[in-house]
């Protein structure tokens, strides 16, 4: 599952740091290669994160599309759907942990009985997948001691959820985090017994004291002592692990041989313990050991590297990872070869755990092999961010999704865009594993249900309005198969509960939440969404996980740009009738099927990505970047391809004002849009650069002056006449859009944004096809392989019509000439409407507040 970690709301820095949390879930290893050593893994993760290519199971897997798809025992995907014996399907569940739903006194009869009472209630829900950890220490309390009888009886519960006709997804641990064992602040489930006998084979800080993970968390219990973890690669704690294999797997063999369990997660959110890469973790013999030999082979000789790092180590088996993040630009390459070298150690680990499960006999295509993670960051630290490029070389990723998670205001969410952000990139990176050259794939292995209860604060709020808009933003921008965590709340290992705003109480009560529940378990069971494929503008935003380690020297955060600046420049274009796709750039894309690339740049610019966008330019495409026009490269230095970049703007830097810091939320200042359509002062975040554009450009966006008159350029457009159009935009306009100040935002001020996105895409050639009259509603479109369309709304404001227009119908596929209209969502028939009208008068949909609608256009 997740563990969240939601930091004090007090102090901010920035902007999604307003949403920014922690997610912790577990893994689980196997195998027992010597530590430090490529024994175990078929794929090294940092070759494979450079080469950007080709991943997959060891063998190819079952998740190819290939030969194995439809074949009876098989488990894959197949242009975009998961095909189960060779049916595919689109299912809603929720996660039920049999360890939690349980008697508090573990009384085998009481708990087997809310065992059934509970599925019993998911079946009702129209729920047809279920999700559960298996906690190591759960079932061995002590060294040599297993106990798999009465409450916890893993193998009864899962005979209950098989014969009630679930499909399963396992998962094994290790380390299966989840707040478990204690609730909050606490990291499972390696058995408290086995790393107090083991200290040698623990996580170290950089001061060599072992790593705590309730130490590391804002809320919790503090030191806790039980809170140490293992380091990932040493021998005795993959052998541990391996005697755990030993009795879980068996049991999940029994119910993969009856096409139950069909999904085994060989990790969860493996990313060294959502603790800071620099100076907490992990400086273990074991994990310094895997960076020197991950240094020897990406520089091969010590001059190399010295040469690289500006050092005069004497040999790689002297050389010392940083313990700090990048100060000055010379430090910038050693900081990114340790944040990338930790992805490599994670990668390795997911290798020897897959490979562990394989020997055990759980197999592709049998099953198929999951993997997860969040979005998102943490304030204030440097955590390994997910990384799909890496993670789907071991199994295919899966995304955890929490928008709401702070208790200090009452908003819907407080990263409004985060779940469109996950979902999109998530499926452009599982193309990797499912080699799937059609629709893409994405998997939702935890939805928001609820929120755990903080010690003193108490619980955010998370409405079932909440929970209805993530799902209609999941399954309407193309998840396919989604469980929500949790289901039920239950009870911590120490009695205390665990309850989680759930869908049913830990008494079984059930909460509004659970209709919210069943009525998008009807819709996603059915025709309604199984067989849609997204309809998305020409427009991509480009993003790079470069991005995800901290640079010296520039203004951006580099955690909380990568995780939340991106949703909302989704948002942003959202809003103004956009539906874009997010594309990565260490995919090497093809750029040339979209109109109009964004790209965000902090100064700094990868060499591939930098000619990704010139050559995009050169053959005539349009772009938009914003903040920089690209200073240096990688490693702190100039570069002559961001050089290339950089000049295709033509403008010359005048000036950069700071915008003033505020108590809590963000940092903003006053630019002026001097747009016929929508004139006035916009509000920008962080800061704004004045630059002297090119002779020929046409300025849309200036400063404000301290008289409040118009100053130099912040945003311009520009055509040289030597590739495609260019616009540049000089502050962030889009920081509010993932955030709780979303809510709260001035009608003017949104206008005006929406009408500068409309203004850049309009210089691609670009229209809206789907406009909405408020500045917070958003409508996007799916289209089904019969000719029915789908239109899919979200409504951020108090109940009331919401007016949509179909502005473009021939890009949205409107071929017939009317068609019969029903909400599917709110069961409203609005009757036959002639296509035409849909344009020039529209149609006013009903919505509650915080509503959704999912329109069904069938063809008359």
């Amino acid at each position: 599952m997740k563990a969240q970690l939601a930091f004090a709301a007090l102090q901010l820095p920035r902007l999604a740091l307003l949403g920014a949390v922690l997610v912790i879930a577990g893994c689980q290893c196997g195998g027992a290669p010597a530590a430090g050593s490529d024994a175990g893994i078929g794929l090294d993760a940092a070759e494979f994160l450079d080469a950007g290519a080709d991943a997959g199971g060891a063998d190819g897997g079952g998740s190819d599309g290939g030969s194995d798809a439809g074949l009876a025992g098989s488990v894959t995907v197949r242009d975009g759907r998961l095909v189960v014996d060779g049916t595919a399907m689109t299912m809603l569940g929720g996660e039920l942990q049999y360890f939690r739903v349980r008697d508090q006194n573990f009384d085998e009869a009481k708990t087997r009985a809310m065992w059934q009472q509970t599925l019993d209630a998911m079946a009702a829900a129209n729920m047809e997948l279920l999700t559960t950890y298996f906690p190591w220490d759960y079932h061995s309390p002590a060294d040599g001691a297993w106990d798999f009888a009465g409450a916890r009886d893993a193998d009864a519960f899962l005979e209950r959820a098989c014969q009630r006709g679930f499909k399963v997804f396992a998962r094994p641990g290790p380390l299966i985090t989840g707040e478990w064992p204690k609730g909050p602040g606490s990291f499972g489930a390696v058995p408290d017994w086995w790393k107090a006998a083991h200290p040698e084979a623990l996580a170290l800080k950089a001061d060599g004291t072992p790593f705590n993970f309730s130490t590391a968390q804002t809320f919790g219990t503090k030191n806790d002592p039980t809170q140490v973890q293992p380091t990932f690669l040493h021998p005795a704690y993959l052998a541990a692990v391996g005697a755990w294999y030993d009795k879980i797997v068996p049991i999940i063999r029994k119910h993969i041989a009856t096409r139950c369990i069909i999904g085994v997660q060989i990790d969860n959110e493996t990313n060294l313990y959502w603790a800071d890469r620099f100076g907490d973790v992990d400086y273990s013999p074991t994990a310094v050991a895997h960076f020197r030999g991950q240094m020897k082979k990406k520089y091969s000789t010590i001059d190399a590297l010295n040469a690289a790092w500006g050092s005069a180590w004497p040999d790689f088996n002297s050389v010392m990872p940083p313990t700090s993040a990048p100060a000055h630009p010379s430090d910038d390459v050693r900081a990114r070869d340790w944040y990338e070298a930790g992805h490599a150690l994670v990668g390795e680990y997911l290798g020897t755990l897959r490979k562990m499960l394989e020997d055990r006999g759980i197999r592709e295509p049998e099953i198929i092999f999951l993997t997860n993670d969040s979005s998102f960051g943490l304030v204030n630290k440097n955590i390994l961010l997910h990384n799909g490029t890496m993670k789907n070389a071991f199994g295919l990723a899966g995304l955890d999704v929490y928008p709401k998670m702070l208790v200090t205001n009452n908003d819907l969410m407080d990263n409004p865009f985060q779940v469109e952000h996950a979902v999109k990139t998530f499926e452009e990176n599982n193309r990797l594993y499912t080699k799937d050259s059609g629709a893409g794939f994405s998997f939702g292995a935890e939805i928001q249900g609820g929120f755990f209860d903080f010690p003193v604060a108490g619980p955010p709020n998370v409405r079932p309005a909440e929970t209805d808009q993530v799902l209609a933003k999941s399954f309407g921008h193309g998840l396919r198969v989604g469980s929500i965590y949790v289901y039920r709340g239950g009870y911590n290992l120490d009695n205390t509960v665990y309850d989680f705003q759930a869908a049913l109480a830990p008494d079984g009560t059930a909460r509004p939440r659970n209709d919210v529940l069943r009525a998008w378990g009807y819709l996603v069971r059915g025709e309604h969404i199984a067989e849609s494929d997204a309809v998305e503008d020409p427009i991509a935003i480009l993003v790079d996980s470069h991005y995800q380690v901290p640079q010296a020297n520039t203004k951006e955060s580099m955690e909380p740009f990568w995780a939340n600046e991106m949703p909302g420049v989704y948002g942003w274009l959202a809003n103004a009738g956009f539906n874009p796709a997010f594309v990565d750039a260490r995919l090497h894309p093809d750029l040339s099927k979209y109109k109009l690339v964004v790209f965000v740049c902090p100064e700094f610019v990868a060499d591939d990505t930098a000619k990704l966008l010139t050559d995009y330019h050169r053959q005539g495409g349009a772009i938009l970047q914003v903040l920089s026009p690209g200073a240096r490269g990688l490693d702190g230095k100039p570069s002559a391809a961001v050089d290339a970049l950089a000049a295709l703007y033509q403008a010359t830097w005048d000036f950069t004002w700071d915008f003033p810091s505020v108590v809590v939320g963000l940092r903003a200042g006053d630019v002026i849009s001097t747009l016929p359509s929508a004139p006035g002062i916009t509000t920008g975040y962080w800061y704004a650069s004045y630059f002297s554009p090119p002779s020929g450009s046409s300025t849309f966006l200036v400063e404000k002056q301290w008289n409040g008159q118009p100053g130099r350029t912040v945003g311009y457009t520009w055509n040289s006449g030597s590739g495609g159009p260019v616009a540049f935009i000089g502050t962030y306009l889009t920081s509010v859009y993932n955030s709780s100040f979303y809510y709260g935002a001035g009608a003017d001020d949104l206008n005006r944004k929406r009408e500068l996105a409309r203004h850049v895409a309009a210089m691609a050639g670009l229209q809206p096809r789907l406009l909405t009259g408020g500045v917070r509603e958003v409508a996007w479109a799916r289209s089904m392989r019969n000719g029915r369309k789908l239109i899919f709304m979200t409504n951020d404001h108090a109940a009331g019509t919401v007016h949509l227009k179909v502005a473009d119908a021939a890009g949205l596929g409107l071929t017939a000439s009317q068609y019969q209209i029903r909400d599917l969502r709110n069961a409203t028939d609005f009757g036959t409407r002639a296509t035409a009208s849909l344009g020039s008068t529209g149609i006013d949909v009903p919505m509650p507040e915080y509503g959704t609608a999912v329109l069904a256009l069938d063809p008359k």
